[in-house]
């Protein structure tokens, strides 16, 4: 007796295969992807890179800043390169003289008032600014350009601030110091 196929169970039809067009589209397709990822991963990094430098730039400028407000002699040999993080950095330090103009309003108020005078002298203040940037060069090469990571710190400090901390009230008042901190009472010591 033959067996007869069930009319509703037909072999199923061969599947049809790949062509050469669609395996070359999905290639250039992935390929497109790959290629965009890898360009915006390699953008993140160099910008997570610049930024590093960046906060370096920061650390390295507000440690001089406390170094020159604690005692100035100390700070680094400004033609060497200081070395942070695996990196070089120059560095550039101005001190000038703060200038203070009072309105008409300020001086009647002033005037008028029966408090006695601020403790901190206006005539001594001194803005102090501190310029960090990444040495161009493993060699420490002194170029700045507009597209170095950098920062800039700046202060109006004044220089007879003993209540600052312990530590420059210390080094203020230490005797080899003396001649230093007498030459800023009497007004020499604002460069």
């Amino acid at each position: 007796m033959k067996r007869r196929r069930h009319p509703s169970r037909r072999p199923a039809p061969a599947s049809r295969g790949v062509s050469l067009l669609e395996v070359v589209l999905s290639i250039a397709v992935l390929s497109l992807v790959v290629a965009t990822s890898v360009a915006a991963l390699a953008g993140i990094h160099a910008n997570q890179r610049r930024h590093a430098h960046e906060l370096a730039c920061a650390e390295v400028a507000h440690r001089l800043m406390l170094t020159w407000l604690l005692d100035e002699k100390s700070l680094p040999n400004r033609s060497l390169p200081i070395p942070y993080d695996a990196s070089l950095y120059r560095w550039d330090l101005t001190v000038g003289k703060v200038t203070i103009s009072e309105g008409a309003a300020l001086r009647g108020a002033r005037t008028l008032s029966s408090r006695s005078q601020s403790m901190i002298s206006r005539d001594r203040l001194v803005y102090v600014t501190v310029n960090v940037w990444l040495a161009s060069t493993p060699q420490g090469d002194v170029e700045r350009t507009a597209h170095t990571p950098s920062f800039s710190l700046a202060r109006i400090v004044d220089p007879l601030a003993f209540n600052r901390n312990p530590e420059a009230a210390r080094t203020m008042l230490d005797p080899a110091n003396r001649g230093d901190l007498l030459n800023r009472v009497l007004g020499g010591g604002n460069q």
